[in-house]
């Protein structure tokens, strides 16, 4: 009898802590991941997916250092979002040797850099709770390389 009170109690802490507790997802890239190489070209990407009013349709990945912590490696990009045609500042790295990820809005885009139709997902840094979490579906992104337009 005590013993079933006990692991009552026990769970619902659990569970409630769970409420109330925010989850912080590793933003450490996979091992493998080196910086670019000197020389590697500018890129650009058209996204074939919209559905979210932030939702950019093309971005530009550059090859200067963005700020932030070296071993996370960030480099300069922007990103084109159609609702209100502005042109706004973001950040993306490589993520092992085959993936490039994203910032958006407290999300990354993960995409893979090879191939002519590059097929990836979103995943956030930030749930609320554990709940939101384990409710969270990763969003399909759709992209292709594009040649990056003059002055841009």
């Amino acid at each position: 009898m005590r013993l079933g009170v006990f692991v009552a109690i026990l769970a619902t802490l659990v569970f409630d802590i769970g409420l109330i507790s925010p989850i912080v997802v590793d933003t450490v890239p996979p091992p493998g991941t080196g910086r670019l190489s000197p020389g590697t070209a500018i890129r650009c990407l058209k996204f074939s997916n919209p559905g979210h009013p932030f939702w950019p349709d093309s971005a530009r990945l550059d090859t200067a250092v963005a700020n932030g912590p070296p071993e996370l490696m960030w480099y300069r990009g922007i990103e084109h979002l159609p609702s209100n045609d502005l042109w706004v500042y973001r950040q993306w790295r490589p993520s092992g040797q085959d993936s490039i990820d994203l910032d958006w809005y407290g999300s990354y885009i993960r995409l893979p850099v090879h191939g002519a139709r590059l097929v990836g997902r979103t995943f956030s840094m930030y749930y609320d709770n554990l709940l939101e979490a384990v409710r969270a579906h990763p969003r399909p992104v759709t992209a292709f390389w594009v040649t990056c337009p003059r002055g841009g």
